[in-house]
C-alpha cells in the first residue's frame, strides 16, 4: 500500500480500534506552522506561568530564543524523499503491536488526523487541522511520517534519523520547544526532562505523542509510549 500511494492516494496507519468518536473533519483549515507556533506557543507558557509552573530545566524564552525559533519553523533538514515507496515504513515495523489497520484517502500523510477529525489533542483544545498544520512542517522538514494513531497516541516515524544526528544544539533546543508546544504532556506527563529530551531526540526514530504515559529508553533511542487519560 506504501508503494501504490503516489498513485492511489490511500495511507494506512495502525491503530488499536480506540477511534470511535471524532470531531467535523476540516482539511480546508490545515495551516502553517508559522502560524500554528505563533499562535500556541506563549499562551501555553502563559498559562503554566499564572499556575506557579516552575521549570528551570526550560531555556528561558527571550527575545532572541523566540526569534530563534520562529526562523526554525521554516528550516528544512530532510536530506531524501519522505516516502520510500521501495520499503514499508509501517507493516515491519516490530516496535508497534497494534494489528488493525486505519486507511484514508488523503493527498499526503499528515492530513489524516484533519480528514478523519481526530479527537487526541482536545485537552489543548487543538483540532485535527491543528495536528495536520504540524504534520506537514515535520514531514516537509524531517521526513516525519505518521504511521499510528489511536484516541489519544500517535506515532511519527522519521525516514532518515542521521538527519536528526547533526542538528546544533540550538536546533535541538528549537525542536524540542516545537514537540512540547505540539505536545506538551511529552514532558509534563513523561519521565524526561528537557534536556534528556533534547539529547535524546537527536537519534529517535520515532516520535511518539499525547496523553500522558511512561518514557522509555533504549539502544541509543528515544521511545515515548502514552497512554489516554
Amino acid at each position: 500500500m506504501i508503494a501504490t500511494f503516489p498513485e492511489l492516494g490511500f495511507w494506512p496507519v495502525h491503530t488499536d480500534g480506540s477511534l470511535d468518536e471524532f470531531f467535523d473533519p476540516d482539511p480546508d483549515r490545515i495551516g502553517t506552522a508559522e502560524e500554528f507556533f505563533a499562535e500556541n506557543t506563549m499562551p501555553l507558557f502563559e498559562n503554566h506561568w499564572e499556575q506557579g509552573w516552575d521549570a528551570p530545566d526550560f531555556p528561558e524564552l527571550t527575545p532572541e530564543r523566540l526569534r530563534s525559533f520562529a526562523d526554525f519553523h521554516t528550516r528544512t533538514f530532510r536530506t531524501e524523499p519522505t516516502i520510500n515507496t521501495e520499503k514499508s515504513h509501517i507493516v515491519d515495523d516490530e516496535n508497534l503491536d497494534t494489528t488493525q489497520l486505519l486507511i484514508t484517502p488523503v493527498p499526503r500523510p499528515a492530513d489524516v488526523p484533519a480528514t478523519i477529525g481526530w479527537p487526541g489533542a482536545i485537552n489543548y483544545d487543538y483540532s485535527g487541522a491543528s495536528v495536520s498544520t504540524v504534520l506537514r512542517s515535520w514531514e516537509d522538514r524531517f521526513g516525519a511520517l505518521l504511521t499510528s494513531l489511536s484516541f489519544a497516541e500517535m506515532d511519527l516515524r522519521i525516514s532518515n534519523v542521521a538527519q536528526l544526528a547533526v542538528l546544533t544544539h540550538d536546533e535541538l533546543v528549537n525542536l524540542t520547544l516545537e514537540h512540547y508546544v505540539f505536545c506538551p504532556d511529552s514532558l509534563d506527563q513523561g519521565t524526561l526532562k528537557f534536556p534528556r529530551y533534547l539529547n535524546a531526540i537527536s537519534g529517535s526514530p520515532l516520535w511518539p505523542f499525547w496523553s500522558g504515559g511512561t518514557s522509555i529508553e533504549g539502544h541509543g533511542v528515544f521511545y515515548y509510549h502514552a497512554q489516554s487519560h
